[in-house]
């Protein structure tokens, strides 16, 4: 049978259609019904119907797979399909506009039931409407067997006119809804593809004489401090009442309106003002909520964007919309929650990958305080395969679909003083469309600028976008004069007249990104730069089994043949919500208010730069402490946008001491905004006495023991005090990350970020596949030689080993110092190692360090950084103290297995086993890194490094309770982002050297 022409048809959507205004919420309509809940449903395995198949039944709003069947343990079976996810490439031939005859078709029949005076208000000259939020890819909209409209766009708003085919009483709609259409080709969104019904459906009543729509926009001079509401209003009256406080004023309908407004204050992310307006006739009420701002762009010699007078700083991430069990579908607590971390996490800007989000997302963003690039519902990165050719955007057949789009996207929420840029799409290539599409958002909306990175020549957009641009650039398009990173020197000319953002940078896939703090510093330091949206918030991952094991699938756990495996899970959250460790260190890296500070016998000085937009920096209370001992307040008001340098004494502070600032918010900008809460902490800023390594490993005279403190099984340490060990040995080889593992940008490596704008060599393999190429994943010791002298109550044991692999005549030498005895009355095992490479060793390395197995401790204590994990380009999270952990809690589960838990500037480390325990005491060296402060870094896993690096998935590691793995580093190679993104930065790469690591093994008691 052929595909009904509809599903291939190229064309907006139709029917009987409510021409596209902004949303209102359906229980502001009389006669209101939410068609949520359960319908009558049958999955069809092709868009022609078979009128053969059982009726089941399905709860909406969903998508249509999280329906199947579960097993007895609640456990879904995956019976209506699987989801599948691609990130650039379509999921079946680039044919446009044909798609796939085997295309899954979900048929949805419910009644519902329009009263007597619901009736008679439509036949009155009102209107009966269903309203559909989102269903993908195209829906057909029968109400009582007649076709009432086709809909195309998946994740827009579409307002059905049903007044013709309505009765009073009992009524049936069907909506048949078909996973493929020609719409795919442009919603290609790295994302799953996932089909149904997956927003709200409501049936409402729009009385005649009542508002059709309301546009609200709040204007804010920065100039002169007035407040201007403007406001058009269509209806059938003449004119409307607009309350807005005490004040009440008649206005005209059909055209603009300009209301001042005394005494308000204007909205920004830090103090969100949000005023009600009451808009009333002689049969409707509405109330919208309005916040006054101004968005100017100014290009050419000081390029620049200002709200509200003052320079824009986004320090963003992308959203998508997803949800474990749910995919797309709206669930409201889920996104108060993540809106609430984001907030308590330092963001101040989201940007709608890659489409219009559900409607209540604007409005709690316009409660929390957030600025939103709120983004079409639009992308064809699947056409990047084909050079671009027969690209949707430069093509006439597509012209009305895309102004659709973007119109919808408009109008719908407009009134949101959240949304600061309106973006034409994400990764569509260029065309004539585009630019169609921009100047009707212009015409529609002429107070906010348009952004698309797509746009590499400036020609129909406000701002410069890119994604992933490496620090290299930035300093090149923002430095007067500087070097031109592109061929096309006019381009360059232009563009470099454009304020810049980076709408996607810090690709946070895995463990990583890395150099957070290197793009924040360009904030600062150029004008032009404006920031950007870290991709992304959060993992895409999707509830599943396998053999009764949960876990977040990803592609190619589905069956899919075509898939992009575990590129959707690159979120600062994981799937479930939990914040990875990147969360932390942008917390530190956003900080609102900046404290760099040094200490001086006395006093402190400490230099302050306000990054607030509105508040001044008294909304923090920033105590002093040095340990656990808080010394006072340190008292500042530095004005938004500025920068103070302060002198605070107290006799406590001395250079030698360890200082912690902390600052908390100490009141609530809006009262009643619900995120808000005292004393939560904002940043934290420390001052360290800086560290004298050794150069030689610590000697020193030992005594005898009075009782055994190491055993030996020939030439195998097998006990030292009273812990058990085994397999020590030196560790070169990490689980790669995700960073690691990739080959998508170029290579440090082998070529200069500088010398190359930051692109480093293209096409090079990725950093694991160099490492595993020398053979440092399968490094075994080749030849060995001991010296044994005294015995276990004090002796010495030492150990010279050759490493190597069979792909390598590299040579690593390793020597193991073992001393054991009484030191200043206590017993002591003490422990040097050095890791020598040989000569012949080329480019980066893993990590340097030694291995130990060890029985699992039962508690985990330390002096050094944390509380969390840290990395050569990802530290701006942890400061120096005491920290304690249960061993599970040192980890952290990524979807794919890799490295993580590294905590650096191990001073001290105690493993303790119920009544007894040991203490690792560590001495700074040379040899090792700055960023360390010349100490070693530990880590504790449940499993060691090989069976990380083999594993795909958690649950493919099997349970361990026996011995754990210890790991002592010299260093380790930087996180980079080259996922997507600029590799790790030679400053932070690992490579051969020599390193010592050497400590104390003492005993202790809880």
């Amino acid at each position: 049978m052929s595909t009904p022409q509809h599903i291939e048809e190229i064309s907006a959507s139709t029917g009987f259609l409510v021409p596209p205004r902004t949303w209102r919420p359906a229980t502001d309509y009389p006669h209101h019904i939410s068609l949520n809940g359960e319908w009558r449903f049958r999955l069809h395995p092709t868009a022609q119907l078979d009128d053969s198949l059982p009726w089941e039944t399905i709860t909406l709003p969903c998508h249509w797979v999280f329906s199947s069947e579960r097993d007895d343990a609640g456990r879904l079976l995956w019976t209506r399909g699987k989801p599948i996810y691609t990130n650039q490439k379509f999921p079946f031939a680039l044919n446009p506009p044909h798609v796939p005859h085997d295309n899954p078709t979900g048929e949805h029949v419910r009644t519902f039931n329009v009263s007597a005076q619901a009736f008679a208000d439509v036949t009155a000259g009102g209107r009966a409407i269903i309203r559909f939020l989102g269903a993908e890819s195209i829906a057909q909209v029968r109400v009582n067997d007649v076709l009432v409209a086709t809909l195309r766009g998946s994740r827009l708003m579409h307002e059905v006119d049903i007044s013709s085919a309505i009765r009073e009483g009992t009524n049936t709609i069907s909506v048949v809804v078909s996973q493929w259409s020609a719409m795919s080709y442009i919603e290609d969104q790295d994302q799953w593809w996932l089909a149904g019904i997956f927003r709200d459906v409501d049936f409402y009543v729009e009385r005649a004489g009542s508002f059709r729509d309301a546009r609200v926009h709040g204007d804010y001079d920065p100039h002169t401090g007035v407040c201007t509401l403007h406001i058009r209003v269509e209806s059938d009256g003449d004119t409307y009442t607009c309350r807005i406080g005490d004040h009440e004023h008649v206005l005209r309908t059909g055209r603009w309106e300009s209301v001042v407004v005394e005494s308000a204050l204007p909205w920004s992310p830090d103090a969100p003002h949000l005023y009600p307006i009451t808009l009333t006739n002689s049969l409707d009420t509405r109330t919208i909520r309005v916040g006054f701002r101004r968005v100017e762009v100014f290009r050419g010699e000081r390029p620049r964007i200002l709200l509200n007078g003052k320079k824009l700083e986004l320090r963003g991430v992308n959203r998508h919309e997803t949800h474990p069990d749910k995919g797309r579908a709206f669930d409201p607590d889920q996104l108060r929650r993540d809106l609430t971390m984001m907030k308590r996490h330092n963001i101040n800007a989201i940007r709608t990958a890659h489409y219009p989000h559900d409607p209540r997302f604007y409005d709690l963003a316009d409660e929390f305080g957030f600025w939103v690039v709120c983004e079409v519902d639009l992308e064809t990165h699947g056409f990047v395969f084909a050079d671009w050719a027969g690209n949707p955007s430069d093509s006439p057949q597509w012209r009305g679909v895309y102004e659709d789009r973007a119109l919808r996207t408009v109008s719908r929420d407009y009134n949101h003083p959240s949304i600061i840029f309106w973006s034409l799409g994400n990764e569509s290539g260029y065309g004539e469309n585009m630019a169609r599409s921009a100047a009707l958002i212009r015409r529609e909306d002429p107070s906010r600028p348009i952004h698309y990175e797509g746009d590499y020549d400036g020609r129909i957009t406000d701002i410069h976008s890119r994604m992933y641009l490496p620090i290299e650039q930035i300093h090149a398009m923002c430095s007067p004069g500087g070097d031109v990173p592109i061929s096309d020197v006019a381009v360059w000319g232009h563009v470099h007249q454009f304020p810049l953002i980076n709408c996607e940078y810090a690709h946070a896939m895995g463990n990583g990104p890395g150099a957070l703090i290197d793009y924040d510093e360009c904030i600062e330091r150029y004008e032009q730069y404006h920031g950007g949206f870290v991709w992304e918030w959060r993992d895409h991952g999707l509830r599943t089994w396998d053999n009764g094991q949960e876990y977040f699938g990803y592609g190619g756990d589905f069956g899919e043949r075509t898939h992009d495996s575990n590129f959707v899970m690159d979120g600062l959250v994981r799937s479930d919500g939990v914040p990875s460790p990147a969360l932390a260190e942008l917390k530190a890296v956003y900080t609102p208010v900046k404290l760099v500070a040094r200490a001086e016998a006395g006093r402190l000085i400490v230099d302050i730069r306000n990054r607030y937009h509105a508040q001044r920096s008294s909304i923090l209370t920033t105590r002093v402490y040095v340990g656990d001992t808080c010394l006072g307040v340190l008292e500042h008001d530095v004005a938004p946008g500025e920068r103070e340098t302060i002198a605070w004494e107290n006799d406590a502070i001395s250079p030698q001491a360890v200082i912690d600032l902390v600052s908390c918010r100490n009141e609530i900008p809006v009262p009643g905004n619900s995120w808000e809460e005292e004393g939560w902490e904002v940043s934290r800023t420390q001052i360290r006495p800086q560290v004298q390594p050794l150069r030689y490993p610590v000697g020193g005279m030992i005594d005898p023991a009075t009782e055994p403190l190491v055993e030996l099984d020939g030439d195998r340490l097998i006990r030292v005090l009273e812990l058990p060990v085994a397999d020590i040995r030196p560790s070169l080889w990490r689980a790669p990350t995700d960073n690691d593992e990739s080959r998508g940008f170029g290579s440090f490596s082998l070529a200069s970020p500088g010398k190359t704008f930051g692109a480093g060599l293209e096409g090079a393999p990725s950093s694991a596949d160099l490492w595993r190429a020398a053979g440092l994943d399968k490094m075994v010791c080749h030849e060995w030689h001991t010296e044994l002298s005294g015995d276990e109550y004090s002796g010495r044991y030492v150990r010279e080993e050759v490493w190597a692999s069979d792909q390598s005549q590299a040579r690593v030498n390793v020597t193991w110092r073992w001393e054991w005895g009484v030191v200043d009355g206590e017993p002591v095992v003490r422990l040097s190692a050095d890791v020598l490479p040989s000569a012949s060793w080329r480019g980066s390395w893993p990590r340097t360090g030694i291995h130990v197995a060890i029985p699992r401790p039962e508690h985990v204590s330390w002096y050094g950084y944390g509380p969390g994990e840290a990395y050569s380009d990802s530290r701006q999270a942890v400061t120096l103290g005491r920290f304690a952990a249960e061993p599970q809690d040192l980890e952290f589960e990524y979807s794919v297995p890799q490295e993580n838990g590294t905590r650096i500037g191990m001073r001290e480390l105690a493993l303790s086993y119920g009544s007894y325990g040991v203490t690792l005491h560590a001495y700074p060296h040379i040899s090792l890194p700055e960023y360390s402060d010349y100490y070693p870094s530990f880590s504790l896993h449940e499993q060691d490094e090989f069976a990380l690096t083999a594993a795909r998935h958690p649950y493919e590691l099997e349970a361990n309770d026996g011995f754990w793995h210890l790991y002592l580093d010299g260093g380790q190679h930087g996180l980079g982002s080259r996922t997507c993104g600029p590799d790790v930065y030679p400053q932070h790469a690992w490579t051969p050297r020599a390193v010592t690591i050497s400590l104390d093994i003492k005993r202790h008691t809880r």
